[in-house]
């Protein structure tokens, strides 16, 4: 009897009771990185929507399998896909690559262009440190060897348009422009509050310590004495999350999305 009434309350509760759908910033950040890192030829996408948002525009690019893979963020509505890569007018840096790990039409994952950087776990011996380093041709070799494209990456892990999680890159307090890694920032509540932090090399899941901060907060920019709060930098995503999906809903392209 015991069994007969357990059994119909599991019948009788509510799906919304389950656990909600919940995606994995830690375990997904491999594949993105690593889709980032492969050469992309960016004259095989296609500009497929250009929507106004605030002073400029936010423009959905697709790849040859029509698939929504990119959003670019610029100041003038491009004519084409290679004209936000040009040198004209309607060029832009900023761009991210894009994501919707759940297939429910928004973007929850994103990985946001930064630069060219040195990336390496460990310098030589006998590299000079500092942000103005005069280097020999051995060690100009070696820099131009380990330049790698650097990526801000963001996600949305509860799917609710929130970001709860972002990574970094992690730099040498010295030496700016040496990227030995990165580091993680997460709200493992989704309450858009950083309950969880730490620096890796290049499995989130290997952690090295804590992530780098100062009286400030996160030393999420290049300038190591510059600090942000772990809240600002998640409202700062959500923001970002925010502008994409309004234009993925404006242009109707949300089961496009890779």
């Amino acid at each position: 009897m015991r069994c007969l009434v357990l059994l119909i309350a599991l019948a009788l509760t509510p799906l919304a009771a389950a656990a909600a759908p919940v995606g994995d910033a830690v375990a997904f950040y491999a594949e993105a990185q690593a889709w980032t890192q492969a050469p992309h030829a960016v004259s095989e996408l296609r500009l497929a929507c250009a929507r106004k948002a605030g002073d400029g525009y936010v423009s959905l690019l697709a790849d040859g399998a029509q698939r929504i893979v990119m959003a670019a963020f610029g100041a003038r509505e491009p004519r084409d896909a290679q004209a936000l890569f040009g040198r004209g007018p309607e060029a832009t840096r900023d761009w991210a690559w894009l994501w919707d790990r759940n297939h429910d039409g928004a973007v929850d994952y994103l990985a946001f262009f930064l630069g060219t950087e040195l990336v390496v776990p460990e310098l030589p011996a006998g590299f000079p440190r500092g942000n103005s380093p005069r280097l020999d041709a051995a060690q100009l070799d070696f820099v131009l060897h380990n330049m790698r494209r650097t990526f801000y990456h963001a996600a949305d892990d509860n799917f609710d348009g929130a970001a709860d999680a972002a990574v970094y890159p992690l730099r040498d307090a010295e030496t700016w422009i040496w990227v030995r890694g990165a580091f993680f920032l997460r709200s493992t509540h989704f309450d858009g509050k950083v309950d969880d932090d730490w620096a890796f090399a290049e499995r989130p899941q290997l952690r090295l310590g804590p992530a780098p901060r100062n009286e400030h907060g996160y030393r999420v920019r290049i300038d190591p004495a510059e600090g942000e709060r772990g809240e600002a930098v998640l409202a700062d995503w959500t923001d970002w999350f925010a502008r994409i999906n309004a234009a993925v809903r404006d242009c109707a392209l949300g089961q496009t999305l890779r």
